[in-house]
């Protein structure tokens, strides 16, 4: 298997329409003959039989697909993103199913690559669209040899789909297409033990006399055309931008939260992907090769720390990701989850040898993590900070050529804080397209804020389209952005249609501001019809023990509590009310409903004394403090013991001096910072309440200070910004 991550192979498009004359996806098409041509026997029932796999992520080749697949293809492409069914032995699009998204092409560096399929097996698992048919005709002692010139992507900012997500007629569907690879081939048959170069099989064939000697009976593209491109072209040069071989994303059984994105990320930022191939077979970086053979051997098995650190020395980018997974003690399943091993060390020394190297070979996302590693070597070294802050910026920006859409941020970044701001738009919208949702929020706020270039909010709410299109819940941020933009009408002409388009995309990834701007749109009727049982739902699907929308969630407790076009139940306000308790006064409504009772829900005192106590222990808010201290002081001084202790001790760590004074009584430990910081309160903001409690606590206050007037209100609401609050205090020693 070969280990992938999302900054760096976010993959490309199926097809792309190169400029010129020409019908459209005439470069698409092998200029020769096709595939089944390239063995030099006519093809028969017979085939060899592929073994199934799992729905995980997949490269397949296709380079033997027929112009009208290329066509629908081409199709499916310019509607959104296409969807198919795949399943290692076949790959079929769903003309009629699709996705909400769009691809831009980015140029990358130019690779040349020959794959050598040496059996019959690995021409079926590896060209699922003819290689069973293919791979029957295959001789003894014979190889099918491509030559892949590789010289840009397509690629679309997705991330994760889910079934639900799709549109139209998908049943069947697994993958979508995130990305394919474009540039050149060639292809034909060739002997075992005689290996050719990608120039020897693009040009072979011209004057073949045999089956044997027709190298490059099928190609498609010029490898001279392809070597002029740079990866800074906006599109492929004339005759190289075939389409090689689909990056496809299987869809996915659950919406991860944000917060289960950030923690992936956070584990070294790579979301680890393993390609997945027929049953008995790897994928070897290039193709599916049986286990135990050659090239099956040339990368390392996933977890194991040795074998992949020995075939990184020896060349094999993927086992670097691998090993440096394995020595930062993070293991990786087959489905590319990624989990802490707290059994197994670090060791740091060994993760950076590997990611160096691992930018040695190309591999992008360890460019970017090497700049710290080189910069910090240089520190050491007694280098100038300057000259160290230039080697970082050196390996983030091979980083970003190398396809990392995180390098190309944190030099965008660089730029933007920079002397030289007007180049950082260009790196924001190269990670953009190669696929980042984040980068294309850069984008957009470049555009509509006018610091790094021309202000175009057009091209802004464009930018951020292609954010909120990647159906993962940390950029849907982006949809109800483009949804206020469209509401609001300042930047653009006012669109309550395509403000509500947008804000059901991200309340559809758990956006909890587009499904409360969506649910309250119907709830004042404005610009639609009212309608309260929309409004519900869109309130119900962010309010839930995995989306915990603050304001879905109050506004569903008091629809439930009013009775506001829902009839009145009590046990639902007062569920959604805890399900935000540290939100407003969301704790204290459902005390009240817990100690009342009321419509579907009896009285519970022990719930509701819980939640006056800690509603008071945990805010900072004066309207809350009034409502619930009363009570909740009642309830505690009556217990005492622990709880008493514990609740004042909350009360003075959030700058509550009387609560400090209390405290001290029932044996809370007030240290010198936290006195001279109640202290300051009453000589600096001459709060009469603080000089008080000083006193108590054995302070100075002047008998003029005694007198001052208690803290405002509007000062109890939040933590004192004269001086630092207290730390946290600490119960008194056992005797």
């Amino acid at each position: 298997m070969k280990w992938r991550s999302s900054g760096l192979f976010a993959g490309a498009v199926l097809s792309f329409v190169a400029c010129g004359g020409g019908k459209v996806g005439e470069t698409l098409r092998p200029k020769e003959t096709t595939a089944q041509t390239a063995l030099g026997e006519q093809t028969s029932d017979g085939s060899v039989e592929v073994k199934g796999c799992s729905a995980s992520f997949a490269e397949p080749l296709v380079v033997d697909i027929k112009s009208s697949d290329r066509s629908d293809f081409e199709v499916a492409m310019k509607d959104g993103v296409a969807v198919v069914r795949f399943d290692c032995k076949s790959l079929k699009l769903l003309k009629n199913c699709s996705y909400h998204a769009s691809y831009s092409f980015v140029g990358v560096q130019r690779n040349e690559d020959v794959v050598r399929m040496n059996s019959k097996d690995e021409v079926s698992a590896n060209m699922p669209i003819s290689g069973a048919k293919l791979s029957a005709e295959m001789k003894s002692g014979s190889t099918l040899d491509l030559a892949l010139v590789t010289v840009g992507k397509r690629r679309t900012t997705v991330r994760e789909v889910l079934k639900k997500d799709l549109d139209g007629d998908c049943e069947g569907a697994t993958h979508v297409v995130k990305g394919a690879y474009v540039g050149a081939f060639a292809m034909g048959t060739g002997t075992v033990g005689q290996a050719k170069a990608v120039a020897e099989i693009f040009g072979a064939g011209a004057g073949a006399g045999s089956v044997s000697d027709r190298q490059a009976s099928s190609k498609s593209g010029d490898i001279e055309a392809c070597r002029k491109a740079t990866p800074d072209s906006p599109t492929p040069p004339e005759q190289c931008g075939a389409i090689t071989r689909l990056e496809l994303m299987p869809l996915a059984q659950k919406r991860r939260s944000e917060e289960e994105a950030k923690k992936e990320e956070e584990r070294g930022h790579q979301e680890a992907k393993a390609i997945t191939c027929p049953e008995g077979m790897v994928w070897t970086g290039d193709k599916c090769a049986p286990k135990g053979s050659a090239s099956a051997k040339a990368s390392c098995a996933p977890n194991d720390g040795p074998d992949c650190e020995a075939k990184c020395e020896a060349g094999n980018a993927a086992s670097c990701v691998s090993g440096r997974m394995f020595y930062s003690s993070l293991d990786v399943t087959p489905e590319g989850k990624i989990s802490y091993n707290k059994d197994r060390k670090p060791d740091f020394a060994k993760v950076e040898r590997l990611i160096l190297k691992g930018c040695e070979l190309g591999h992008g996302d360890s460019c970017n993590d090497a700049a710290m590693y080189a910069s910090n070597a240089l520190r050491k070294a007694g280098k100038s900070p300057e000259e160290a802050e230039a080697k970082s910026l050196e390996y983030q920006k091979k980083a970003c050529d190398f396809e990392s859409a995180n390098g190309c941020v944190n030099v965008g970044m660089r730029f933007a804080n920079g002397k030289e701001s007007d180049k950082a738009m260009g790196y924001f919208d190269r990670a953009c397209k190669l696929g980042a949702g984040y980068g294309c929020a850069l984008v957009g706020r470049g555009y509509l804020d006018g610091k790094l270039t021309t202000r175009d909010p057009v091209k802004g709410l464009e930018a951020f389209d292609r954010a909120c299109a990647s159906g993962r819940a940390a950029d849907a941020y982006y949809c109800y952005e483009l949804g206020r933009l469209y509401s609001e009408g300042k930047e653009v002409s006012k669109d309550t249609n395509k403000a509500m388009s947008s804000w059901e995309r991200g309340c559809k990834v758990n956006n909890v501001n587009s499904c409360y701007a969506l649910g309250k749109l119907y709830q004042d009727g404005d610009g639609v019809a009212k309608d309260m049982g929309r409004t519900r739902g869109y309130y119900e699907r962010a309010c839930t023990k995995e989306v915990r929308g603050w304001p879905t969630c109050y506004a569903l407790g008091e629809m439930h509590e009013k009775g506001d076009g829902v009839p009145k139940n009590f046990a639902k306000a007062a569920e959604a009310f805890e399900l935000i308790a540290g939100y407003k006064d969301a704790r204290s409504r459902a005390a009240v409903l817990y100690e009342k009772g009321g419509p579907e829900l009896k009285p519970d005192a022990e719930r509701a004394n819980g939640l006056w106590v800690t509603a008071c222990r945990d805010t900072f808010d004066d309207a809350v403090k009034g409502v619930a201290c009363p009570k909740a002081e009642a309830l505690v001084d009556k217990k005492g013991g622990k709880d008493a202790v514990d609740f004042y001790a909350g009360r003075c760590n959030r700058n509550d001096d009387a609560a400090c004074a209390k405290g001290k009584k029932l044996g809370i430990i007030i240290d010198d910072f936290q006195l001279k910081a109640i202290g300051s309160r009453c000589q600096v903001q001459k709060w009469g309440d603080s000089c008080k409690a000083w006193k108590e606590l054995g302070g100075t206050p002047t008998a003029a200070e005694l007198k001052y007037p208690p803290r405002p209100k509007s000062a109890m609401s939040g933590p004192a910004s004269a001086a630092p609050g207290p730390g946290k205090p600490k119960p008194a020693p056992k005797k």
